[in-house]
């Protein structure tokens, strides 16, 4: 079985719940990207299933247009009230 590659769009706390949800379903997270240069070279960690964490990187929204190695991009973030 072929896994999607995925980049995030959002390393906040929508994106992150969007990406636990992909990695229970077996996808593959590349990174997140956010426009946050404060979070831009951090890394979240997530469990990854099995009962093991993995550690993504979260990139600036340049790195786009250097990637060309994905399958989806899905946007994971939230600006507003409930």
């Amino acid at each position: 079985m072929n896994k999607n590659k995925i980049i995030i769009f959002g390393a906040g706390n929508c994106g992150r719940l969007i990406a636990q949800n992909l990695l229970k379903q077996g996808e593959q997270i590349l990174c997140f990207i956010d426009n946050d240069p404060l979070k831009a070279n951090g890394t979240i960690t997530l469990n990854g299933g099995n009962n093991t964490l993995s550690s993504y990187p979260i990139k600036s929204s340049a790195y786009l247009e250097q990637c060309s190695d994905f399958d989806s991009v899905i946007i994971g973030t939230f600006t507003g009230f409930l």
